[in-house]
C-alpha cells in the first residue's frame, strides 16, 4: 500500500468566522502526515509513503510555483497538469521500485 502525504493548501475559502477551515491549517496537515509516517513505520513491509508535502512544499510552507512552474490550480489546493508533469519523474520511479519490492517479497513467500 502506498500512502501520499498531503501538501499544504491555501484555499481562498474561509470558515464563517473568517478563519481558515481547521482541515486546511498547516498544523493539521503536519499532524495528518505524521500519522501516515507512523503507520508506514509500523507496517514497513506493506506500507510505504511518498512525501508529496516535501515535493510540493520544499520550504515547509505552501507554494504555488516550483522552478517557475505553476503547480497549483486557482483553488490553491489541486495540482495543475504542469505540476503533475513536474512530479512525475520523482513519483513514478518510487512507485515502480515499491512494486518491484512487493513482487520480490511475494515471490519469495510463495516459494516457501
Amino acid at each position: 500500500m502506498v500512502l501520499f502525504t498531503t501538501p499544504f493548501v491555501d484555499p481562498p475559502n474561509l470558515a464563517p468566522n473568517g478563519q481558515p477551515w481547521d482541515s486546511n491549517l498547516p498544523s493539521r496537515v503536519a499532524a495528518y502526515n505524521h500519522l501516515l509516517r507512523r503507520i508506514a513505520k509500523k507496517f514497513p513491509r506493506t506500507v510505504s509513503v511518498i512525501d508529496l508535502n516535501r515535493l510540493l512544499d520544499p520550504g515547509g510552507h505552501y507554494t504555488s510555483t516550483l522552478d517557475s512552474i505553476v503547480v497549483r490550480t486557482p483553488d490553491d489546493e489541486h495540482l495543475t497538469p504542469a505540476g503533475g508533469e513536474l512530479l512525475r519523474p520523482e513519483v513514478l520511479p518510487q512507485l515502480v521500485d515499491m512494486g518491484r519490492q512487493h513482487e520480490a517479497r511475494r515471490t519469495a513467500e510463495l516459494a516457501r
